[in-house]
């Protein structure tokens, strides 16, 4: 409502909350300011204007922990564009560990309303080839800029399967397992000692296969995760659910 004067979690009191959710963190930036009207998210790089957590922000949210209170973020609360030490100090209150790698699957690469203008220009960079597959692939991007992707003509075999653990069954029983999640989400890692209520289960293809043992990704990576030791519940929901 007030571009000029931008409110970070830092400058809030937050002495009467109960409860802080973090969301959208993504920032904005120079190009998203061309089709404000359009609603329409810039679609390659350009300056960044605000956004992420930063180390003021990461204290105040510690803060609220000590007290017992609690914090629900949403991907990408730690990811780009979130300070190096604001991302450290959250993912010790956490629990978790980013590994640098984020993913999304895309129905048709082609597709240049729905795809970022960087993906066909690394993927001709690292392949050396400008022709990308044909039909859905999984993308999977780390902030070095490493790019691999996967491809299959069926979606539901690329895009993640979304599966309750032991423990989410018993904490979330009305919630069922086994949807296919499409969209942007981290790969993260928990702690010992952390519950995972929720995880990603990677499609067993013989590229992934492959990648899982070049790069390091799991299988199985955390999606919904929650600590509450010290009375105060920290979860993390690793997914784009807007």
């Amino acid at each position: 409502t007030d571009r000029d004067h931008p409110r970070p979690i830092a400058s809030l009191d937050l002495s009467q909350t109960d409860w802080l959710l973090v969301t959208d963190a993504y920032g904005v930036y120079t190009d998203d300011l061309k089709q404000i009207e359009l609603e329409r998210a810039h679609m390659d790089y350009s300056e960044r204007i605000f956004g992420g957590l930063s180390g003021a922000d990461a204290q105040a949210i510690a803060a609220l922990s000590a007290r017992g209170k609690h914090i629900l973020l949403e991907f990408n609360s730690i990811e780009e564009p979130t300070t190096a030490g604001a991302r450290a100090r959250i993912e010790e209150l956490f629990g978790i560990t980013w590994t640098g790698w984020v993913g999304r699957t895309f129905i048709n690469l082609y597709d240049t309303l729905d795809v970022p203008r960087w993906l066909p220009r690394e993927y001709l960079r690292q392949y050396g080839n400008d022709r990308m597959p044909l039909g859905p692939a999984l993308a999977i991007v780390h902030r070095d800029g490493r790019l691999r992707v996967i491809p299959d003509p069926i979606p539901e075999r690329v895009a993640p399967r979304v599966e309750l653990t032991a423990r989410g069954v018993s904490e979330l029983p009305h919630a069922r397992s086994g949807g296919r999640y499409p969209y942007w989400f981290p790969v993260l890692t928990a702690r010992e000692g952390i519950e995972v209520l929720a995880e990603y289960v990677l499609p067993s293809l013989r590229v992934m296969d492959s990648l899982r043992a070049t790069e390091g990704i799991p299988r199985r990576i955390p999606m919904l995760t929650r600590r509450t030791d010290g009375g105060s519940h920290r979860i993390y929901l690793a997914a784009d659910l807007a």
